[in-house]
């Protein structure tokens, strides 16, 4: 697994002009997998997520993006209908440790 790029790439492909932020981040052959982990009092939105995938669109796109999402307080009713998709793991910790 690989757990860190070269600064100048990301540099070189960045497409946004603002600073980013991903709790975490790590690669396979195949998959380019990201975290984001949100410890406040309300839900994780589907903003957030969007926010978060541009965020990650400074990576190089030839691996699949698949994203692994904390919230302490959960998800709202777009984001818990997006699970179907496998590229998105959404993880309640509310639930998690009840």
């Amino acid at each position: 697994m690989v757990c860190c790029f070269r600064q100048d790439k990301i540099i070189d492909n960045s497409k946004l002009n603002r600073s980013i932020e991903i709790d975490g981040i790590t690669s396979t052959k195949e998959y380019l997998l990201i975290m984001d982990c949100k410890y406040r009092n309300k839900k994780y939105s589907r903003e957030m997520y969007e926010h978060l995938k541009e965020s990650a669109s400074i990576f190089p796109d030839k691996l699949k993006r698949v994203y692994y999402i904390f919230s302490k307080n959960g998800f709202y009713e777009d984001m818990e209908n997006m699970i179907k998709d496998d590229s998105i793991h959404l993880y309640d910790l509310n639930k998690m440790f009840a």
